[in-house]
């Protein structure tokens, strides 16, 4: 059996009953999940740890990093990108988008594919009236492939982000400010 890295920060796990979490959401364990359907992933990559601490010291030391330094040095190692493409590519996944700097793979696949390549198990999850189909568990990848991989982001679609925002609410007629 190979080795798996575990991404367990990638998601909030949900409990294997149906019903109500404490974050609002409705888990509907009985509901069949349409394995055809296609979700992006985006795989979140970092560069190596030796690499990250350079800069880190450098800019405690109060250097200044020129963007053009940046985006040639202190990025992910292209080995890994090319690991987890190929990987990606094996499995079925189709890429997307790979970012000009390499720290973001962008890749599409089915939910059933999903599940097998990533061993994740996915289930339908209602938030607001409206119904997902999200990783219930945490994701893995093979250590080989899983080099720089921080995080795996987009199995959990209920959690994107929402802007808030305040709309003011007119008087009700009749009433004037005095």
């Amino acid at each position: 059996m190979e080795e798996r890295k575990l991404f367990a920060d990638s998601i909030t796990p949900l409990p294997d009953q149906q019903g109500i979490t404490p974050q609002g959401l409705i888990v509907n364990a009985g509901k069949n999940v349409d394995k055809n359907q296609e979700l992006t992933l985006v795989f979140s990559l970092n560069m190596d740890q030796e690499v990250q601490q350079e800069l880190e010291n450098r800019v405690a030391a109060g250097e200044v990093v020129s963007p053009d330094e940046l985006k040639q040095k202190y990025i992910p190692d292209q080995k890994n990108v090319n690991a987890l493409v190929s990987w990606l590519k094996s499995q079925g996944f189709a890429i997307t988008k790979i970012s000009p700097n390499g720290t973001g793979v962008y890749a599409r696949a089915s939910i059933s594919l999903i599940e097998k390549s990533l061993q994740v198990n996915m289930v339908s999850v209602t938030k607001n009236g409206l119904t997902y189909t999200a990783a219930k568990d945490a994701p893995s990848l093979p250590v080989d492939v899983a080099g720089s991989v921080h995080a795996i982001i987009g199995l959990q679609p209920f959690r994107h982000a929402n802007k808030h925002r305040k709309v003011p609410v007119p008087p009700p007629a009749g009433l004037t400010a005095g």
